[in-house]
């Protein structure tokens, strides 16, 4: 009887042992490898800044700019215009969020604004960055 109670219970540090690795491994919502879904971001775009959707703005270069936490949360925002189709991403959210550290990041990236185009010539671009917080 104590054998299997002994068992039992080395079998239940194991399976807890277990579970709580795989648990730690599960990336939050903003910190998976890709960054937050395209999706998600082109929403928070159209939701903070809906004027770099109008007609008069549709080819003008504009970006949209994020720093978020981990759980998807916008820290910052800001609206911008790129002056080429090539940035560097880290040296453009410096300059939109002066004062702001952006680095480290945890993950960061360039995203079309527009769900039907990708990165086409003057349309609205999305450049965001996770941090730690």
């Amino acid at each position: 009887m104590r054998s299997i109670a002994a068992l039992s219970f080395m079998t239940s540090l194991v399976l807890a042992g277990t579970l709580g690795a795989q648990d730690s491994t599960i990336a939050a919502p903003c910190t998976a490898p890709h960054g937050p879904p395209v999706e998600q971001l082109q929403a928070l775009a159209r939701q903070y800044h809906p004027e770099a959707f109008t007609p008069e703005n549709s080819r003008a270069a504009v970006l949209v700019a994020f720093v978020l936490d981990s759980e998807c949360r916008v820290l910052h925002d800001v609206t911008g215009h790129r002056s080429s189709e090539g940035i560097d991403l880290v040296a453009t959210l410096e300059s939109l969020f002066p004062g702001v550290r952006i680095e480290p990041f945890v993950v960061a990236g360039i995203a079309d604004a527009a769900p039907d185009s990708h990165l086409a010539g003057g349309r609205p671009w999305i450049v965001w960055a996770v941090v730690k917080t």
